[in-house]
């Protein structure tokens, strides 16, 4: 996954849309060098609400300045592509125990995203 997000991040601007508490987020983002590859962080911890609210994705709109009809959201709960889809993003299910990536490439450039 962080391969695509590598080769994404040369003609794209990466987000990460995140129900992690503040301070778990903070770890993991350090763990991972999240910072090297997203270019936004959506926390619902420092937000107050969680993905099944529109607040988290307008959130991460503003932040980027963008518009969701240009945005695609992947997220490896299918209940948690509800609210983006019905906002105008292009969603992705990814099955995280499968992680079938060449599944996900094929999605992305249906899109028209180029990898």
């Amino acid at each position: 996954m962080f391969e695509v997000c590598k080769k994404l991040s040369v003609n794209y601007r990466l987000g990460v849309i995140t129900d992690n508490s503040s301070e778990r987020f903070e770890v993991l983002k350090k763990e991972m060098n999240l910072p090297s590859l997203f270019d936004c962080f959506t926390v619902s911890g420092d937000i107050g609400s969680r993905k099944d609210s529109e607040r988290n994705f307008r959130s991460a709109l503003n932040s980027t300045h963008s518009r969701a009809e240009e945005s695609v959201f992947i997220d490896n709960n299918s209940s948690n592509l509800i609210v983006p889809e019905k906002l105008g993003f292009r969603v992705i299910f990814h099955d995280h125990e499968k992680n079938d990536v060449s599944s996900l490439k094929k999605h992305l450039k249906e899109y028209g995203l180029t990898l």
